[in-house]
């Protein structure tokens, strides 16, 4: 047989267990007109041709009806019924298709389209031998999305594949997903709090599965994996290191109402060059400003290759995972005075411990333990300096190491970030490169700001609002101009008077607590610290950085005139020898 060809107002049942409850065509199965019922368990079967229904026909599958061409459903005609529609080319609906809970099976060897014409699938399957199905139009299927065999790939190319809110993805996995490779993405109707897997990548060579949860209103949420991170998000020039060499682009259908839950998935293939694994989280790119990278979200990768990160609260829009090379850094220009290295003739600090073998190039161990411990995102590697920047002189020169903390304005007794810096001899606080403001590991926002040496007494600004900073530009306070620029009762010490009033952190602090003094146990003495480090009163330890160094010139001692020697500082700072001076925090 050639052709089967039906003309209206012929009526062509197939019944199971008729004469032809299964029909062999070796050609073309053309209904034009006419009506066609194929009932439960019954099989037609078209090879080397297409079906084509034209005109007002109508074919009802209610068993099986396959080719390993094309079905062509025309305008004017009509395919509906419960059963398989199976085919090795083409899907073409100008008319009308009523799915019911019907399956169409794309197979064979040759590439496949699909022009849904506006109409819905039920099940969708693709069981193709190393080939895929190409969009032709945007299509939605209702229950089941299945991939059958190995590479297999439905490829959106300009158009939107959308899931129904109770359909599913099966099969999916590095060989068989969907190609966003254009402007289309995959869709999920009415996503919840139940997270779903939308299989993506952007080309037919590598996967990137993002998992998303909706737990704001439900709505229909789509993505679009994008084949690299660009500056500007979906702008600019594309992102080379410290990423994920992928994006992907998030939609919602209503505006806000939105709170995604996402896990970003990729190979280690992906990983661009410089990028740090073990320190890493989910980027947003914010239109206009830049990525948003909260040091909150940052971490290890969990899995392996594939690799993921997960982070909460995100709204729509573009994705890419990065490391702290991106991550949110607000601006501070601090500065502060140490009264112990004060030096009133020049109104600035002596830096005798930078040229000394001793002065770390690591920041020192008492910062990162007691009121000094760390809060906050930290960079694995600790704070490090290069020996150059040691050798600036004048008023960039660097006295020594210092620690900050970022406070809540609510709660000032909640420390919500810290990190270390470097103070220059005019004041500056600067960061590790020696000049630059410092780079705080945080979100734009109002902060208390903390400022703290390893043997003078911690300063903090006053109750209130907080400070606003922000990643564009830079926030300048003095805690140096008036006692009002610390918090507190008598927090600092004016070491200054003419011609201009100049405050400093109280030193003297050699116990690292949060008194000054020179009485009491030995565990919060200052005086019986700096005894403890020369173990007799009348040593003299030189060319050290030691805690118990009041006056920061490298040299501890208890003997001497009162110019070198630590504990005449002390007792100067304190003014009669049973005070105590209390941090005020």
């Amino acid at each position: 047989m050639k052709d089967l060809i039906f003309l209206s107002p012929n009526r062509i049942l197939l019944v199971l267990g008729c004469l032809f409850a299964n029909l062999m065509l070796f050609g073309q199965l053309s209904v034009s007109g006419g009506f066609m019922v194929i009932n439960t368990g019954s099989n037609v079967v078209s090879t080397g041709l297409h079906v084509q229904n034209t005109g007002s026909a109508t074919i009802t599958n209610q068993g099986t009806l396959s080719t390993t061409t094309n079905i062509t459903n025309a305008s004017g005609a009509t395919l509906n019924g419960n059963g398989l529609w199976q085919l090795g080319g083409n899907w073409v609906n100008a008319g009308t298709f009523t799915a019911g809970t019907s399956t169409v099976l794309f197979n064979g060897s040759g590439a496949s389209t699909v022009e849904a014409g506006g109409a819905a699938f039920y099940k969708l399957h693709l069981n193709k031998t190393n080939n895929n199905l190409t969009l032709a139009s945007a299509v939605t299927a209702n229950d089941t999305i299945r991939f059958l065999a190995d590479n297999n790939k439905i490829i959106c190319a300009g158009f939107d594949f959308t899931a129904g809110s109770v359909a599913t993805v099966v099969g999916a996995d590095a060989d068989n997903y969907f190609v966003t490779n254009g402007a289309g993405f995959l869709k999920r109707q009415a996503l919840g709090s139940v997270a779903f897997a939308f299989p993506v990548g952007a080309d037919t060579s590598t996967y990137n599965l993002l998992i998303i949860g909706e737990n704001g209103t439900a709505d229909d949420i789509g993505v679009r994996c994008m084949a690299q991170p660009l500056a500007n998000g979906s702008t600019g020039s594309p992102i080379t290191t410290d990423a994920v060499n992928t994006a992907w682009e998030i939609t919602e259908n209503v505006a806000g109402g939105s709170n995604l839950s996402v896990t970003a998935y990729w190979p280690l293939t992906d990983e661009l060059s410089g990028f740090t694994r073990t320190d890493c989280g989910i980027a947003r790119f914010i239109a206009g400003t830049d990525w948003d990278l909260p040091p909150s979200n940052m971490g290890g990768a969990l899995g392996g290759d594939p690799y993921n990160r997960v982070r909460n609260n995100l709204t729509p829009g573009i994705l890419a995972v990065m490391d702290d090379a991106f991550m949110n850094r607000v601006k501070l220009a601090l500065r502060i005075m140490l009264q112990g290295p004060y030096n009133t003739t020049t109104m600035k600090m002596n830096d005798n411990l930078r040229t000394l073998a001793a002065f770390p190039l690591t920041a020192p161990t008492t910062y990162g333990a007691g009121k000094f411990v760390h809060t906050g995102w930290q960079p694995a590697g600790g704070y490090n300096i290069n020996a150059s920047v040691l050798t600036v002189t004048g008023d960039d020169a660097i006295v020594d190491w210092v620690f900050l903390w970022l406070k809540s304005p609510s709660n000032p007794a909640t420390n919500l970030q810290s990190r270390v810096a470097l103070l220059q001899k005019d004041g500056d606080v600067v960061d590790l490169d020696g000049v630059s403001p410092v780079l705080f590991p945080s979100d734009a926002g109002d902060y208390i700001v903390a400022a703290g040496h390893r043997n003078h007494l911690s300063v903090r600004s006053p109750n209130g609002p907080g400070i606003a900073l922000n990643e564009a530009t830079v926030t300048n306070y003095d805690f140096t101009t008036s006692m009002a620029q610390a918090f507190g009762t008598n927090p600092m010490k004016q070491v200054q008077t003419t011609p201009t009033p100049i405050f400093a952190l109280w030193g003297g602090n050699t116990s690292v607590n949060n008194t000054v003094r020179a009485t009491g146990p030995a565990t919060i003495n200052d005086y019986t610290a700096i005894l403890s480090t020369l173990t007799f009163p009348t040593n003299i330890i030189p060319t050290v950085y030691s805690n118990s160094d009041v006056n920061m010139d490298g040299t501890v001692r208890a003997t001497g005139p009162a110019t070198i020697n630590d504990y005449s500082k002390l007792l100067s700072i304190l003014g009669t020898p049973t005070t105590i001076i209390t941090e005020q925090q």
